[in-house]
């Protein structure tokens, strides 16, 4: 049986271990009884000491009814909450029989499919033979009936008739290859057509995990303070880990934030911030070098878009060029790093890297330094992002063409995806729905959930994420 985590044929076995998830469930419910016997205990203390008269008593019997109230509350939090565990256990333990399933599904239909291109080739060799001996067949009626022209035997009417026979039996042959052949291939479309039913099975019952992990999260954050500290409580990422939630995945800090160690003086903290600027600029000039040689024919449409900014936005472009952002934060160090040892060098390459580009053409230069650093936090966060809600955090994302925030991360096959022209066309519809901030994080959800790496697939993705309410 395929084990959580393993993939046939495109197909993947969510993670998680179901049973362990019931068991995590059932010590919930066995904390959320301890709150509710609790809550009677507390509801319970007045009656108990019904012969205290004092001044203090109705007010002992107040408090001991709030912080009854409150205990109960909790009690039911943590019962709501392991149903909700419940619940993804069982969709957890659906999906992944699903996904087996579809593997065995998909693992017949390859057979299927390699029999039938086995049975094609064999086809296809016995019409090449069966071609053969009609040519040969031919031939030898040919000279069976020119013999007597130079002086035959008396045999030519014999050898007629047996390459006429010859024929018919390689014409026959023929026929039943080529019938073979229509229904290997027949049987071929079909097997093809069960493969993809079974990935589309396999990435439903996906999905049906990825959105039972993220009620399982839910369910989780719902817990009152203090719940899973009890005794008998399961750990919260105990919890996660069963059911197949990914660990957050740390990005590398980008250049243009790494700050120096608080304990170095305030000179060499300075110097550290100059080469910041400077590593950032080198960064971005070596981004766009590389997009330039992995994307020439790209080239033409950068510079388009480069030079239609600069049309419609001189003052930004200008902005851009002198590096107005650091000097307004204050960052005068970054700026001497990054612009003005730049251009006492003579090398004003560097500042082009700021360069957006306009109107969908792709982008000329965020590909590399500060924007590309940014893109990588970006898209290593987005699947964190998208499951916790923080829809809030995606104002944050660096700014431009979501090709350009995501091409220096992504390997050739997937830029050219992006690149293509439907692709592209989904890409702008979500860009104008979403914005060009949230749109990267779509885009990498649609590359990394696709079945594979083409247009159709990828573009397919993006217009589901695009029509989502």
């Amino acid at each position: 049986m395929t084990r959580a985590g393993e993939s046939v044929e495109s197909i993947t076995v969510p993670q998680g271990d179901p049973e362990a998830l019931e068991g995590s469930a059932t010590q919930l419910r066995a904390v959320a009884g301890q709150l509710n016997e609790s809550a009677a205990r507390l509801a319970a203390m007045p009656s108990l000491l019904s012969n205290w008269a004092g001044p203090g008593s109705s007010q002992f019997a107040l408090l001991s009814g709030q912080q009854a109230g409150t205990v109960q509350s909790s009690g039911t939090q943590v019962s709501m909450a392991a149903l909700g565990v419940q619940d993804c256990a069982s969709v957890l333990a659906d999906s992944q029989r699903d996904a087996r399933r579809a593997i065995e599904q998909a693992e017949q239909a390859r057979r299927e499919i390699d029999r039938a291109r086995a049975e094609i080739s064999d086809a296809e060799d016995d019409q090449s033979d069966a071609r053969q001996r009609m040519d040969a067949a031919t031939v030898a009626r040919s000279a069976a009936e020119h013999a007597p022209l130079i002086g035959g035997t008396g045999l030519e009417a014999a050898a007629v008739a047996a390459a006429a026979d010859a024929h018919r039996d390689a014409e026959r042959d023929l026929h039943a290859a080529e019938a073979r052949e229509r229904r290997a291939r027949t049987r071929l479309g079909e097997a093809e057509d069960d493969m993809r039913r079974a990935r589309k099975n396999g990435r439903i019952a996906a999905e049906d995990a990825e959105a039972s992990g993220t009620r399982l999260q839910l369910a989780l954050g719902s817990l009152p303070a203090g719940a899973l500290a009890m005794a008998g409580a399961p750990a919260a990422g105990q919890i996660a880990a069963q059911g197949g939630v990914p660990r957050p995945q740390v990005g590398d800090v980008p250049i243009s934030e790494r700050e120096p160690p608080e304990h170095w003086p305030g000179l060499l903290k300075s110097w550290y911030k100059v080469g910041r600027g400077e590593a950032t600029a080198i960064s971005g000039v070596l981004g766009l070098g590389r997009s330039a040689v992995e994307h020439p024919t790209e080239v033409p449409d950068a510079l388009y878009g480069v030079g239609k900014h600069a049309v419609n936005d001189p003052l930004g472009t200008g902005k851009q060029l002198i590096g107005y952002d650091e000097l307004a934060k204050g960052r005068y160090e970054d700026w001497f790093g990054g612009v003005g040892l730049a251009f006492l060098a003579g090398g004003g390459a560097a500042r082009t890297t700021r360069l957006r580009g306009g109107g969908g053409r792709p982008d000329a230069g965020r590909a590399g330094g500060t924007t590309a650093d940014d893109a990588a936090r970006a898209t290593n966060k987005a699947h964190l992002i998208e499951k916790a809600g923080e829809g809030a955090g995606l104002a944050g994302a660096p700014g431009g063409s979501t090709i350009g925030q995501l091409a220096a991360h992504l390997s050739h096959q997937e830029v050219r995806v992006l690149h293509s022209a439907q692709v592209r066309k989904e890409l702008f519809k979500l860009e104008q729905r979403f914005g060009p901030n949230v749109a990267p994080y779509l885009a990498a959800r649609a590359l990394s959930r696709a079945v594979k790496n083409a247009p159709d697939d990828v573009a397919a993705r993006l217009r589901e994420l695009s029509n989502a309410p």
